[in-house]
């Protein structure tokens, strides 16, 4: 039996000249212009004659001349009567696009397409192939918004369609490269058809005029059966169309009567002659977008336990009967050209989209909704992987704010009471609400996080207070205290890695940053993408935990995640500033028989509550404080301390207020007068709130320490403290806490002594190397482990070293134990190489080598430097030329030359010059995603273990893209080109 198209109200081909002869006017305006032809021959042929007729007597055979010419004319308008009709038969047949039922003749599609693989065929072919039929659909543009979710659309159904046989393919006029991408990204299961030349897409008659792909679905079923209900239920709208998923797929033939069928075409054909009356449905022009406002409208529920092929099916209302859902939001024209009119003066430049900050604000203002109360809703609205607001996202937007009970013309609510959190997306939390928690939506919908509210509003407040006039951000600040603002800000990376260089000043040289402007006036995914690994790595550089961090958590406002690390980095920068250095007179904080390196092992924490309990004692307070909680939520020990630091101005007087949310209010007016009103609030100091006690402790004692300056004598023996190994013992001390070991390793010689911390290490870079029963474990109860124990474990700990062919000639676990510097240090420094070099043991394989060795990492240093056109070079990683800088900044330029500006490179003459330098790479090396634990320091000094740590970090980045290569990166290219392989530079 012949093949038999199937397809549902494809959009309209293009016009056919001369449309009213469909409606049986064939003469048409054709025919006349053709009969007025013979007449004009006739007529100049009748004067001609009597024209040369000479006289009278030649009348007679002008007759029968005349006779002879009318009967050839006559013959002549015959012919031509029959060649017009034949080349109008012809020109209808040429241009006539296939419908639904018409019986297709292959022989007009045989044209040759070619699979996105390179792989000659035709749709011929395809059909013979297939088991059932084959469904094509066709898209634009391979990697745009709009036909990726039409794509998706497909995939996501793609067991349900073959299942019946079919065959999916999508057509397209691209080339075989950029669908291979799109397939590859998408991960669609079907392959894609490319027709450069639109013969294809033309006999479907979805070809745009005069370049150009129509989207469309059809469906040709190989036995000739009905396939209408077994496919996407097709309807024509603003010249595209859209897809509703009404039922469950199956073959099972529609049961309408044939009257039926042609008194619903007959109301459809009338639908089209009439004005169209406009929808939210209508208003969306690409695949998804349909979906979603259909979902919304419930006339869509995705089918999760799909029923087998010979279940009922009950089709999803079309067309007309569609509308008439009193569940939906009604748009007339004239709110449809309302809503248009709005996006197009939202999208100024005209690029067919907005981003989530702008459609937000300016939905906020136009529907008259709080801020959070936006925000919410659109992330209900499904956008795609870019986060970009197309049209039929917006008018989905304001269809689910409009229809949730909340009224265009309403005000924002004004809570009259604290509300202690957020639900879906018309909560809105209330400022200063005791305990207040605000519950957020984590990465999948049975998964939420608790924010704290006051700690919000604090945090936000901080940014807004220290990087105020920041010429990249300072016009987007004060950012409201009271919304969620703050964190969509974020997501392009500028405000964490600002308030990083903030807490820790010099951390990342701002002028890798992509920033709007001249060279970029926007960023994309890429640019926030490299942002963002500037931030996660520059916060692991300088102590914070990121083990769950990554730059799409940011991008992608995981507000939780992201209010962690903002805490953490104010924290960095609080407690960073307790340190000896700064304040000598921390001196006099030591306790009787207590050694100045014994004081130095506590945490900034136990620190600061030494200093707190210090000023209690000499105010002969009775109490102490062992916490920023419970010890601190009545404002007593607060108004003592606050008084002994300034008792001519913060008095006692709060003691005598019994209700402790007025005391609270006193403690921090006496604060305010000191100006340190600052991340506390009355609420959270009754609460307890330990994370906001300690940054106000902190804050306090960084501009108020209250404490006497030392001796001369007292400073000698500050100045002569031991400081061996700090630097390294510094890095070191970041890495194994990047490792996640519990407890977090705060002093290195102190917290390794009894051997569990390094064990821990050990498990995580060395899977299974430790076996857990032979260690013995601190108690519960917080003590410490009896010596004999410690040893124990530091002995199990240089067996497994040695085990691993570790160099540990010489130690044993008692000088763990006793805290030997040097040989602590080097027993975590191979330790650490181990680690950073675990990624490379591929690579090592690949040469038969153990492992990668020093020289090879020369070698590769080396060899780096010269493939991005520089002659610079290294003998050790203890040469001098290190210092300058220039050789780090080389070998990054040879891995991407784009990421180095050489305008910005110094000679390094000064040691200026070469800090300038050394900053500027590790902030590029870290751009890249390398991990990078050294300061611009270590550089300029050519502290060589940690040289060789920049090494091996950036050839393990290499290597990491290197096996990515081929896979499109997330800023649309390939990173192939790029990726250096090391093994054919020293193989």
């Amino acid at each position: 039996m012949a093949p038999e198209l199937r397809k549902r109200k494809a959009p309209a081909p293009a016009p056919v000249a001369e449309p009213k002869a469909k409606r049986g006017t064939k003469a048409g305006a054709k025919a006349e212009p053709k009969k007025a032809a013979p007449k004009e021959k006739k007529a100049a042929a009748a004067a001609a004659a009597a024209a040369a007729a000479p006289a009278e007597s030649e009348k007679a055979d002008k007759k029968e001349e005349k006779k002879e010419e009318e009967t050839e004319e006559k013959k002549e308008e015959e012919e031509e009567k029959k060649e017009d009709k034949g080349e109008e038969a012809e020109e209808k047949a040429a241009s006539r696009v296939p419908e639904e039922g018409d019986v297709l003749d292959l022989s007009q599609f045989e044209v040759e397409i070619e699979l996105n693989d390179g792989t000659k065929t035709s749709f011929r072919k395809l059909l013979e192939e297939s088991k059932e039929g084959v469904v094509v659909f066709t898209y634009p543009k391979a990697s745009t918004p709009g036909c990726t979710r039409q794509a998706c659309a497909f995939r996501d159904d793609y067991a349900n369609l073959t299942s019946t046989g079919l065959s999916i393919f999508g057509l397209s006029g691209d080339s075989p490269k950029a669908n291979t991408t799109f397939q590859t990204k998408q991960k669609l299961p079907y392959p894609l058809l490319c027709d450069p030349f639109f013969k294809l897409i033309g006999a479907f008659g979805l070809k745009k005029t005069p370049k150009g792909t129509v989207r469309g679905v059809f469906a040709v079923n190989k036995e000739g059966k009905d396939l209408s209900r077994s496919l996407p239920v097709l309807c024509v709208c603003c010249s595209s169309l859209y897809l509703t998923m009404d039922a469950p797929y199956s073959l099972e033939e529609d049961q309408v009567s044939k009257k039926e069928k042609e008194k619903e075409k007959e109301e459809e054909e009338e639908e089209e002659e009439e004005e169209e009356s406009w929808s939210l449905e209508q208003s969306c022009i690409s695949v998804a977008g349909a979906k979603r406002a259909l979902a919304s409208a419930h006339l869509y529920k995705p089918v999760v336990d799909r029923d087998p092929p010979s279940a009922n099916l009950q089709a999803a209302p079309t067309g007309r009967r569609r509308h008439e859902c009193d569940k939906a939001p009604k748009f007339q024209q004239n709110e449809i050209f309302t809503l248009q009119d709005a996006f197009h003066k939202l999208d100024v430049d005209d690029k067919g989209y907005l981003d989530e900050a702008e459609t937000i604000k300016a939905t906020q203002a136009s529907e008259r909704l709080p801020y959070d109360v936006v925000r919410q809703t659109l992330k209900e609205v499904e956008l795609d992987s870019s986060r970009r607001v197309e049209f039929e996202d917006y008018v989905d937007l304001i269809a689910k704010l409009r229809s949730g009970g909340q009224p265009a013309s309403a005000a924002p609510p004004v809570p009259s009471k604290p509300s202690s959190h957020v639900s879906g997306g018309h909560g809105h939390a209330s400022k200063g609400s005791i305990s207040g928690k605000i519950h957020v939506q984590g990465s999948s919908a049975n998964v939420t996080h608790t924010i704290n509210e006051d700690e919000r509003t604090e945090f936000t407040r901080h940014i807004n207070a220290v990087l105020a006039g920041d010429p990249d951000i300072g016009h987007m600040l004060p950012f409201p205290t009271d919304t969620f603002e703050m964190f969509d800000k974020c997501k392009d990376g500028l405000v964490l890695a600002k308030l990083i260089n903030d807490s820790v000043p010099d951390t990342i040289d701002e002028r890798v940053l992509n920033r709007p402007g001249t060279r970029i006036k926007q960023l994309n995914a890429f640019h926030m993408t490299e942002n963002n690994n500037i931030v996660i790595n520059s916060a692991k550089g300088i102590g914070c935990s990121v083990v769950n961090i990554g730059s799409g958590d940011i991008i992608e406002v995981r507000e939780h995640l992201i209010l962690g690390l903002i805490w953490q980095v104010i924290r960095r920068g609080l407690l960073g500033k307790i340190d000896i250095k700064l304040h000598p007179e921390l001196y006099r904080l030591l306790e009787d028989d207590e050694t100045l390196d014994e004081f130095l092992r506590l945490p900034p924490e136990q620190i600061l509550l030494r200093w707190f309990n210090y000023h209690l004692k000499n105010a002969k307070w009775h109490r102490t404080v062992s916490n920023f909680s419970t010890d601190v939520k009545d404002g007593e020990n607060y108004t003592i301390l606050l008084n002994q630091l300034a008792p001519d101005i913060c008095s006692r007087k709060p003691l005598e207020t019994r209700d402790l949310l007025q005391r609270a209010e006193q403690v921090l007016d006496n604060a305010d007068l000191l100006e340190c009103r600052k991340f506390l609030t009355p609420s959270s100091l009754v609460a307890g709130n330990p994370k906001l006690n300690l940054a106000f402790v902190a804050n306090l004692f960084n501009t108020h320490p209250g404490l006497e300056p030392i001796t001369e004598e007292d400073k000698l023996e500050v100045e002569d403290f031991d400081a061996e190994g700090e630097r390294e013992a510094r890095v070191f001390t970041l890495w194994l806490n990047s490792l996640d070991v519990q407890p977090a390793v705060n002093s290195l010689f102190n917290d390794l002594r009894d051997g569990t911390i390094i064990l821990q290490a050990y498990d995580k870079v060395i899977p299974n190397s430790v076996n857990w029963r032979h260690v013995n474990k601190p108690p519960a109860s917080g003590g410490e482990l009896m010596r004999f124990k410690a040893v124990e474990n530091t002995n199990y700990v240089i067996e497994i070293g040695k085990q691993n062919r570790f160099s540990l000639v010489g130690i044993q676990g008692a000088d763990i134990t006793d805290g030997q510097r040097t040989l602590t240090l080097g027993l975590v420094w191979q330790l650490m190489r181990k680690d950073i070099t675990n990624t490379l043991s591929s690579l090592a394989e690949r040469l038969g080598k153990r492992e990668i060795t020093d020289n090879e990492m020369i070698r590769w240093a080396n060899d780096m430097s010269r493939k991005g056109g520089k002659s610079s070079s290294i003998r050790s990683f203890k040469d001098q030329s290190i210092a300058t800088g220039i050789f780090l900044l080389d070998i990054l330029n040879g891995m991407k030359s784009s990421y180095v500006d050489y305008d910005l490179v110094t000679p390094g003459r000064t040691d200026e010059e070469c800090y300038a330098n050394a900053k500027l790479a590790i902030s590029i090396a870290r751009k890249m995603g390398a991990t990078i634990w050294l300061v611009p320091e270590d550089i300029c000094q050519v502290r060589s273990r940690l040289v060789t740590t920049f090494i091996v970090n950036v050839e393990r980045q290499v290597e990491h893209e290197k096996e990515e290569c081929g896979i499109e990166t997330i800023s649309g290219r390939h990173e192939e080109a790029d990726c250096f392989c090391f093994q054919t530079l020293i193989s």
